[in-house]
């Protein structure tokens, strides 16, 4: 019967219930490599677990340095657009006073109305026309 079980599991076609009946003959041995499986197990999860806390330290420290990153940002944001508001202020400022600054200056000359005339007719001809050539050459507008 042995060499039956033996050949059984060398073939391979049962070798899981070759396994566990060759297991449960020695019940010592069967719980030396139950302890072995779990101690390995157990060492297994607590790798995975360290790892995991490591890597979660290093995905915090991340996470913190990012939160400042974004911080400064914003802030440095919020500056710009207060500077970008109070330059606009200083340009619509600007703009208003140059349209306020621009004067026109019209000048006209009048012939003069003289009630008592000590210059001869030829004086105030020579003096209207004068007037007039200079009204004349004044660029219009």
């Amino acid at each position: 019967m042995d060499t039956l079980i033996q050949l059984l599991i060398a073939g391979g076609a049962l070798g899981a219930i070759g396994a566990v009946w060759y297991f449960t003959r020695n019940i010592k041995l069967t719980a030396a490599v139950c302890v072995v499986f779990l101690a390995f197990g157990a060492g297994w999860k607590l790798r995975d677990y360290q790892a995991g806390q490591e890597g979660k330290a290093e995905l915090e420290a991340a996470l913190d340095k990012l939160k400042v990153a974004i911080e400064e940002r914003d802030a440095l944001a919020e500056k710009m657009q207060a500077d970008s508001a109070a330059l606009e202020q200083k340009l619509a400022l600007l703009r208003a006073q140059k349209e306020k600054t621009r004067i026109i200056r019209v000048r006209e000359y009048a012939k003069p109305a003289y009630t008592e005339c000590i210059v001869p007719n030829d004086g105030v001809q020579l003096l209207n026309e004068a007037i007039a050539g200079a009204n004349a050459a004044r660029p219009a507008r």
